[in-house]
């Protein structure tokens, strides 16, 4: 099937980007961040470097063989083409960003209580979906299948201590989505932006949807 890379494997991609190209990193990481998500208004077409330069074509389309995501064949202002940038999804298994910091039990807690909408002391589904639907782009059925799981006794609300354990808790790749979400940090707003691009139903991205970040984001 089509190679696809996760969160993590993004972010060395990126990372790569910014060393090929001598781009600056935080830059470029807030390029993505202020995209908030694919645009799909219905404006005219546009030439635009990464995505309609076939040249750029790598991975099984590429004379070699390799996987990988084409990222770059740009002309520069002096008119000089930059040379092929490609990303190989094996490197960025290789090396990856350092996992940014987990928040405090005082800080989940915190939240908890914003969340909880009604003061009632519990978090519902009615309180959680909307948040979800709206920051995290999660379908319906994941998120109702995601809050049966942080319901530990099955009573139909979330308490503190269940919402505590998720947090801090294994969790699955749409958890990682919804925990972007819930718990804000460092590298929150990548993640959104990332999981966006990635689908409603996905939490991994192809090829096609690195293209149109990379367009979107003017990369």
């Amino acid at each position: 099937g089509q190679r696809r890379i996760g969160f993590e494997q993004f972010e060395r991609t990126l990372e790569l980007v910014a060393e090929k190209t001598g781009g600056d990193l935080e830059v470029l990481r807030e390029d993505v961040v202020a995209a908030h998500g694919p645009a799909f208004a219905g404006t005219q077409r546009e030439k635009v470097r990464l995505h309609d330069d076939k040249s750029t074509y790598t991975g099984i389309h590429g004379s070699d063989g390799r996987h990988s995501i084409p990222v770059s064949d740009s002309t520069t202002t002096t008119g000089r083409r930059a040379s092929r940038l490609s990303i190989d999804c094996e490197a960025t298994n290789r090396s990856k960003s350092p996992a940014s910091p987990s928040p405090s039990r005082e800080r989940v807690k915190e939240l908890f209580f914003q969340y909880d909408k009604n003061g009632d002391g519990t978090i519902s589904i009615d309180e959680l979906m909307p948040i979800l639907q709206s920051v995290a782009n999660m379908r319906e059925a994941d998120i109702r299948k995601m809050f049966r799981t942080m319901d530990k006794n099955g009573d139909g609300s979330i308490e503190i201590d269940e919402f505590v354990s998720w947090v801090f808790g294994r969790q699955s790749k749409q958890d990682a989505r919804a925990k972007a979400a819930l718990i804000p940090s460092d590298t929150s707003g990548l993640q959104l932006t990332f999981y966006k691009f990635c689908g409603p139903a996905a939490t991994e991205m192809d090829g096609k949807s690195f293209t149109k970040l990379c367009k979107d984001c003017k990369l």
